[in-house]
């Protein structure tokens, strides 16, 4: 796997603060297991990242849960790309209910974990964003 880092997020219960927890040279099953596990809430997101703890170029962050997810990518520090599917419109969807939260667009959400999964597998064999999907 191209991915050298998953980072998963969770706020624990009762908790002020987030804790995140790093695991270098992830297998598929840890980053799938890191997917399914989103919540919305206590672990609603993850990031994979081709370089060591940067968010800022080369990764793919997973937000959500089974009620949606929304997934965004960057590579070479060039702008962030959102998952987009036309057909769902703008209404406004909770894919992270804690702390800051996120609510976006309808069409940046990706309702099929099926897909979401595809998605991240794409990025985490290949380096790149999946060209299989819309971005935006």
């Amino acid at each position: 796997m191209t991915v050298r880092v998953l980072e998963i997020t969770t706020y624990p219960p009762n908790a002020r603060r987030y804790e995140t927890r790093a695991v270098d040279e992830p297998t598929w099953a840890d980053v799938e297991a890191s997917i399914r596990n989103l919540d919305h809430h206590e672990r609603p997101f993850v990031f994979l990242g081709l370089e060591d703890n940067d968010h800022e170029s080369d990764c793919l962050s997973v937000l959500g849960g089974p009620r949606g997810y929304t997934i965004t990518g960057t590579l070479g520090s060039e702008r962030w790309y959102q998952f987009a599917d036309p057909t769902h419109g703008d209404d406004e969807v909770a894919v992270w209910t804690s702390d800051q939260g996120f609510y976006p667009p309808a069409r940046n959400v990706c309702y099929d974990l099926d897909l979401v999964m595809k998605i991240a597998k794409y990025f985490c064999e290949q380096g790149q964003l999946a060209p299989f999907v819309q971005w935006e």
